[in-house]
């Protein structure tokens, strides 16, 4: 299996507003008031190759989104942004309570996707 390591530059947005929840570039941080003492912005590495992807993420994502794209907003939020269920309630306007069942819908339905499984639905 070969692996190799990448660098990458992000700015993630919330697509609605095009607001600025995280980045890893120190001019965006600084303009968008995303500075936080002890934080370091800067490309970050990555491993590419076999075995770092969950196989069958994308497509699931993917239906997710044509059949339920707050949830799908969420799970991208959460599993690619980061971030916690406290940041992604303030983002989507919801309550904590509702991104939790968000959340707790989501990972059951895209387990069920990417294992094939239908036995908890």
């Amino acid at each position: 299996m070969m692996e190799r390591f990448i660098k990458i530059s992000y700015t993630g947005k919330v697509k609605d507003t095009g607001a600025v929840f995280d980045t890893s570039d120190a001019k965006v941080a600084k303009e968008e008031g995303l500075e936080k003492k002890g934080r370091v912005f800067k490309s970050l590495p990555l491993v590419v190759g076999a075995g770092q992807v969950i196989t069958g993420l994308d497509e699931a994502l993917e239906k997710l989104s044509k059949t339920d794209p707050r949830n799908a907003e969420l799970v991208k939020l959460r599993y690619f942004a980061g971030l916690s269920l406290d940041q992604v309630a303030k983002i989507e306007g919801i309550s904590r309570r509702t991104a939790t069942r968000w959340w707790t819908y989501a990972r059951a339905w895209l387990h069920r996707e990417i294992s094939g499984s239908r036995d908890f639905f």
